[in-house]
C-alpha cells in the first residue's frame, strides 16, 4: 500500500467554539456547503468570545477608568476649573476593539449564512454576501430571491425571503447600521469611551456615575444589547438552516 501524506485534522477548540459547532455542523452539510458552515462556526465563535469579553470590561468599568479618574481629580486639585462646562471621557481601547470585533463579526456571519441559498441551489445565480440593493440592507439578496429563484424551490425562497425581512424588522437593519456607522463613519473617525460624570466638593471631584458606551438614545449598554442581538442570530440561523436543507 502506498503511504497517504494527508492527515486527518484535530482542532482543540476554544469554549466559545463549542456552541457555534453545535449550530454550524460541518458533518451535516457537504461540498462548498461544508465550507461555508465551518467559516459560519469561526464567526459565531467570535461573538461568542468578544461579547464575554465586553461582559468582563463592562463588569470592571470603575477599575479601568479609575487611574484616569485620578490623573483628572490631581489636575483639578493643582489648577481648578468649572468642571461643569466639560465633558470627561476615558479611552479604553479594548472597549473599542471587542464592540467593533461583535459587529463586524455580525456583518461577515450573515455575509457568509446567505451563501448557503447558492450553494444549496435554491436560486440560479451566486450570492457573495448580505449586500445592500440602493439603500435596502439585504437588498440584493431578496432581489435575487424573488427573481432568480430556482424553479423547482421557489416556495424555499419565498419562506427564506420572508424570514429575512422578519429579522430585518426586528434587529438585523438596527445592527448592520450601528456597524456601517463604526466601520465607515461619515463624520470623522468614531471613538468609543466611557463618559464621567462628576460632583463638585470644595476639595475634590466625586464621581457620581460611569456612562458606559450604549446603542442607541434608549440607554441600553451595548454589552446587553449585543447578549439580546446573539440570541436573534442563532434563531435566525437555525431557522435558515433549517430552510435551505428542505427539498421542496
Amino acid at each position: 500500500m502506498k503511504r497517504s501524506n494527508s492527515k486527518i485534522p484535530i482542532i482543540l477548540i476554544h469554549p466559545s467554539s463549542v456552541a457555534s459547532f453545535i449550530l454550524f455542523n460541518p458533518n451535516s452539510w457537504k461540498n462548498t456547503s461544508k465550507q461555508i458552515i465551518r467559516s459560519c462556526a469561526a464567526q459565531y465563535s467570535l461573538l461568542y468570545y468578544s461579547l464575554d469579553k465586553l461582559n468582563k470590561l463592562y463588569n470592571d468599568a470603575g477599575k479601568l477608568c479609575q487611574p484616569s479618574l485620578e490623573n483628572l481629580s490631581s489636575q483639578w486639585n493643582t489648577a481648578k476649573w468649572t468642571h461643569r462646562k466639560c465633558r470627561y471621557f476615558v479611552e479604553i481601547p479594548e472597549v473599542h476593539l471587542y464592540i467593533q470585533i461583535f459587529l463586524v463579526s455580525v456583518k461577515t456571519l450573515l455575509d457568509l449564512i446567505v451563501q448557503l441559498i447558492s450553494s444549496e441551489n435554491i436560486i440560479n445565480s451566486k450570492i457573495h454576501g448580505f449586500h445592500k440593493k440602493k439603500e435596502v440592507i439585504g437588498g440584493d439578496v431578496l432581489n435575487l430571491l424573488n427573481n432568480n429563484s430556482n424553479k423547482a424551490k421557489k416556495n424555499i425562497a419565498n419562506k427564506i425571503a420572508t424570514l429575512i425581512n422578519k429579522h430585518k424588522k426586528d434587529w438585523l437593519d438596527e445592527i448592520i447600521s450601528v456597524r456601517d456607522l463604526l466601520t465607515h463613519p461619515k463624520k470623522g473617525i468614531a471613538q468609543v469611551m466611557f463618559e464621567l460624570e462628576f460632583r463638585e466638593t470644595r476639595q475634590d471631584l466625586n464621581l457620581i456615575k460611569i456612562i458606559k458606551p450604549k446603542i442607541n438614545s434608549n440607554g441600553v449598554d451595548f454589552n446587553d444589547y449585543a447578549s439580546r442581538v446573539l440570541e436573534k442570530i442563532k434563531a435566525f440561523s437555525k431557522d435558515l438552516l433549517e430552510l435551505v436543507k428542505q427539498t421542496k
